[in-house]
């Protein structure tokens, strides 16, 4: 595992201590969880951006959502 360094202002680090204290929970703990948040959000919001482009290049491929179920085999609640 890597050790990664950086500031926080004054601030921010008495609200996450006390955060830390109330949830019984590391700094790390709490550091590596916002930065897993953010990162999944980036991996995602990348995902979504490709899949646009890909539609506004050709939007005759795209597949409604009851076309989708249909192919799928699902059937919808009524």
């Amino acid at each position: 595992m890597t050790t990664v360094t950086f500031r926080i202002p004054d601030e921010l680090n008495e609200i996450l201590e006390e955060l830390c204290k109330e949830q019984d929970r590391s700094k790390s703990w709490f550091m590596r969880k916002a930065l897993q948040e953010k990162l999944e959000d980036w991996r995602d919001l990348r995902v979504a951006k490709k899949g646009r482009a890909e539609y506004e290049a050709n939007p005759s491929l795209a597949v409604s959502h009851n076309q989708l179920l249909k192919e799928l085999g699902i059937k919808k609640k009524r």
